[in-house]
């Protein structure tokens, strides 16, 4: 496992203040809207044009060892 240093940039009040606004406000559309939003990315189609996708189960049953725990 690699432990390189990880660098954090300075975020301000203002910035997280903004980003927490526009979290909520993604949610909130994708709660008031979730049917036109999931009609938009149907998984049927998705699965068509790529066989081997994944659910979250198989992919973590693939990838989960790999997950630093």
């Amino acid at each position: 496992m690699r432990r390189d240093q990880v660098h954090h940039p300075t975020v301000s009040t203002q910035q997280v203040k903004r980003l927490r606004e526009d979290g909520a406000n993604i949610l909130l559309y994708k709660q008031l809207f979730n049917a036109e939003y999931c009609a938009s990315r149907p998984v049927a189609a998705t699965r068509e044009l790529v066989p081997d996708l994944l659910d979250f189960a198989g992919w973590l049953e693939r990838y989960g060892a790999a997950i630093p725990r």
